[in-house]
């Protein structure tokens, strides 16, 4: 019986142990990823292109847009009137 106890608490320490050093593993791999990240934002990823493209369409309230292909063309009407 002892023998038994002994063969169980030997086998859970190693598959403890076969858990703490995959956890290790994706811990270092994580890491590796967040830094990659951070590199591709500093080089502009994540951002728009042109950032007139996005603001330009959204602070219009009167805009007609018209789709050339993969493309999109917003022609922007003056406001008529000085409020917002």
């Amino acid at each position: 019986m002892a023998e038994r106890a002994f063969c169980k608490a030997y086998l859970d320490l190693k598959a403890e142990a076969a858990k703490a050093n995959e956890l290790d593993a994706l811990e270092k791999q994580i890491g590796k990823l967040k830094g990659e990240a951070r590199r591709y934002e500093e080089l502009g990823g994540g951002r728009e292109a042109d950032n007139q493209s996005v603001v330009l369409p959204r602070k219009s309230r009167s805009r007609q847009q018209y789709n050339c292909g993969k493309f999109s063309l917003y022609l922007l009407r003056p406001r008529t009137s000085l409020s917002p």
